[in-house]
């Protein structure tokens, strides 16, 4: 079921692109989105579960004032991201058809492909396990040992799970065909040899400048070699916070909070907060971010050698994301 924000953003969508005073090449889905966020949260809060019925003359109520994460991400989304088409090149575009500069297509679809590579993801067999790619994110860029190490184990890691799941699939696969199990042993044989040889091989990825991995998608905007979509965002990715990843990464929603605990009540909100309380419970809704497993690699983890799992939702009630 869509919420009502998605109705709102749909009905509005449109107007804000065109509204959205930006060069055209900027536009995105995930900046627009945002600023639709602005201007449903700016409603009255007994407007915001009508639906988009008789919006339209209440949009001019002040919104928040003081919405210096949200200013602060929108610029830097526009500011930074790759070009996409504006208005003027797709008139009929609209928050469905509108891709996102920072999407990143499924593995094992037959299209999936890497930010700004335009090249398929799904060459070889560990597509046909690996659904949805992850992404992880280099958020700190003072030790280059640490992050190739922390790479490596990754990479070493997905590597002797995909082939676990190939012999696995190789052995049911022989059961299904038993029956000519004793005409196809030898071909088994040497398939079985390659495919071990191939997964001993991490192989690297020279357009995005990262080792290639089935199962993540890695960004690192410190590469020689990252694309330039990936580059331009250094500055942004550089100790961000979490929200600004999944505003980056991932597709804004404004749903109902998670319910009352039993024997607890529902927290009292500084609103003045802004962008902090939306996260939390604004007037019973709150934000959540829609969007592929993110995993950031931060100053901790030079020391411990570990990415921290963002989440685009709370898990109960008075938690924020």
């Amino acid at each position: 079921m869509r919420s009502q924000f998605q109705y709102f953003a749909a009905e509005r969508y449109a107007v804000i692109r065109a509204n959205f005073h930006l060069p055209s090449n900027r536009f995105g889905r995930r900046a627009v989105m945002l600023k639709a966020a602005e201007e449903f949260w700016g409603l009255d809060p007994s407007l915001r579960s009508r639906g988009n019925h008789g919006l339209r003359c209440d949009l001019a109520c002040p919104l928040f004032q003081n919405e210096t994460v949200m200013t602060f991400t929108l610029a830097f989304l526009t500011d930074y991201l790759p070009q996409a088409p504006g208005p003027s090149e797709s008139p009929g575009i609209s928050l469905i058809t509108e891709p996102d500069p920072l999407d990143f297509d499924d593995v094992g679809s037959g299209n999936g492909t890497s930010a700004g590579s335009g090249k398929d993801s799904n060459d070889s067999a560990a597509g046909s396990f690996t659904t949805h790619r992850g992404i992880i994110v280099r958020t700190d860029f003072s030790q280059d040992a640490s992050w190739t190490s922390f790479l490596n184990s990754v990479l070493t890691s997905e590597r002797e799970g995909m082939r676990d799941l190939l012999v696995e699939s190789r052995d049911q696969q022989q059961e299904t065909n038993s029956t000519s199990a004793l005409d196809s042993e030898g071909e088994e044989d040497d398939s079985e040899e390659e495919e071990e040889e191939e997964s001993d091989t991490i192989h690297v990825d020279e357009e995005q400048g990262t080792s290639a991995s089935s199962a993540f998608v890695i960004i690192d905007p410190s590469s020689p070699s990252s694309s330039p979509q990936i580059a331009a965002l250094a500055r942004l990715l550089l100790n961000c916070s979490n929200l600004t990843l999944l505003r980056l990464f991932a597709d804004i929603d404004i749903i109902p909070c998670l319910p009352v605990p039993p024997g607890e009540q529902r927290r009292k909100v500084n609103y003045s907060k802004g962008a902090s309380a939306r996260l939390v419970d604004s007037h019973g809704l709150h934000e959540i971010y829609n969007g592929p497993l993110i995993w950031v690699y931060d100053t901790k983890s030079n020391t411990d050698g570990c990415a921290r799992l963002v989440s685009g939702r709370p898990s109960s009630y008075g938690t924020a994301t």
